[in-house]
């Protein structure tokens, strides 16, 4: 697991072997909501990943974004996969 950042910065990207599978930014809130899509966005393009999670307190979802694939996934639901 490491941390990701360029103009804007990814919270986690998990690499397995030599390839980034995962883009994974975690928020307790979507207040700041376009700003968290921006840079997931950045990292699923640089990484040429098609979806990527947006981990929050309670918000559940799925929401297409520049043909991309963004899950809303509540922390309680993501820990238990």
């Amino acid at each position: 697991m490491y941390y990701w950042k360029r103009k804007g910065e990814c919270d986690f990207v998990i690499k397995e072997g030599q390839k980034i599978t995962t883009a994974i930014q975690v928020t307790y809130t979507l207040a700041r909501k376009e700003e968290e899509i921006k840079s997931l966005l950045e990292a699923l393009h640089k990484f040429n990943l098609q979806e990527g999670i947006i981990i929050t307190s309670e918000e559940e979802g799925t929401e297409i974004k520049e043909e991309k694939t963004i899950q809303y996934i509540p922390l309680w639901k993501w820990l238990l996969t």
